[in-house]
């Protein structure tokens, strides 16, 4: 749900129920929607399944905002205020989940994260109809966090350079 991992506790024709800790509210922007807000939904991968994006978790690293969108083409970009302390997470032609969806990172400028949009993802998500300044759930790059894990402990114990020792702590490095 908008990129974060639930469990179904209770499923219907049209609808399901999920629980959601303290913790997944404030690291999400699940805590700010309203009733007949569009959410992303995808279910799980299986094991076996086609993988048509990159790697994304579910576990949220933060929430950004949106900054700008403008149009190129048919296609839209769209512009995120990445939190400081997830920048040393994000390359340029990298990947990065907004609200669940698969990305490439098509441009960085200073802490504001571009992607583009094609016409498919414009129809199939709701990033075009986040209002300006609206939050937006990020996932890291899988791999990004690896790297940094395995950095900080080739490196002694300290972090890379540019990479907060109180952030690795927050999400299970440290």
């Amino acid at each position: 749900c908008n990129g974060v991992c639930l469990t179904v506790i209770e499923r219907r024709a049209n609808r399901f129920n999920t629980e959601a800790s303290l913790e997944t509210l404030r690291r999400s922007n699940l805590g700010s929607l309203h009733v007949r807000d569009g959410l992303h939904l995808e279910r799980a991968l299986r094991v076996g399944d086609r993988l048509g994006g990159h790697w994304v978790s579910g576990h949220v690293d933060g929430v950004g905002r949106l900054a700008a969108t403008r149009r190129e083409g048919d296609s839209l970009i769209v512009s995120v205020d990445v939190p400081a302390e997830l920048m040393p997470f994000v390359a340029l032609k990298g990947s990065i989940a907004f609200d669940g969806v698969s990305l490439t990172v098509s441009a960085i400028e200073g802490d504001r994260v571009s992607v583009t949009l094609v016409p498919f993802t414009l129809e199939k998500t709701r990033l075009a109809r986040v209002p300006a300044q609206g939050p937006i759930n990020i996932e890291v790059d899988l791999v990004a966090r690896y790297v940094v894990n395995y950095l900080r402990r080739v490196g002694g114990g300290s972090p890379p350079p540019g990479i907060d020792e109180e952030f690795l702590r927050r999400h299970g490095f440290a």
